[in-house]
């Protein structure tokens, strides 16, 4: 997968997020590196999938919600 996903948390706040290569990320853009562990996560999934997104001690279950180019 590349390009941009959109993906939702159970509270309704969405994440945007473009997958780029390692030497291309910046968080502050919302560009990730696919060898992240949630783009890894992404790879081959389609819409209406859900993956898990460690934030500290805590786990967030994200619904990929939309995928652009």
């Amino acid at each position: 997968m590349s390009g941009t996903v959109v993906l939702e948390d159970e509270t309704g706040q969405s994440y945007r997020f473009t997958l780029a290569g390692e030497d291309e990320t910046d968080i502050d853009q919302g560009r990730i590196s696919w060898a992240t562990p949630i783009g890894k996560q992404l790879s081959g999934r389609v819409i209406g999938d859900h993956i898990a997104w460690s934030q500290g001690d805590k786990q967030i279950q994200l619904e990929l919600v939309d995928i652009l180019s």
